[in-house]
């Protein structure tokens, strides 16, 4: 059973979720994924971190965290320092967009962490 881990503390403003992109995608691609269920992810991470920051993010901290078990990735993406709940109109647009895109979707609006986990 092979098992990776990355951990990824970033700051908690949009334009960084595309390192947990490329990363997700890169360890992805070396499980062997297809090209489709890779670009899922990456698309889930986006809305994720859309979701989770929103328009006007404070500051904070990114912090994700990418485990692999044999095929399987599971991330958990916690947006620290946001001062607010997720407006419910943000939760809805993220649900509709990702559930399609993973197997399972687990949003904790209130304590601003978002899990996916996609078997490849």
């Amino acid at each position: 059973m092979d098992r990776d881990r990355i951990n990824l503390s970033l700051r908690a403003e949009p334009p960084y979720g595309h390192v947990a992109q490329v990363a997700t995608g890169s360890l992805c691609e070396r499980l062997r994924w297809k090209r489709k269920a890779v670009n899922d992810m990456r698309l889930a991470i986006d809305e994720a971190t859309i979701m989770l920051l929103g328009p006007t993010p404070a500051k904070g901290r990114l912090n994700i965290e990418i485990t692999t078990e044999d095929r399987t990735v599971t991330i958990t993406m916690r947006a620290t320092g946001q001062r607010t709940v997720v407006p419910t109109a943000r939760v809805d647009r993220f649900n509709k967009i990702v559930s399609p895109l993973v197997d399972s979707a687990k949003l904790d609006a209130k304590g601003h962490t978002v899990s996916l986990v996609r078997a490849g």
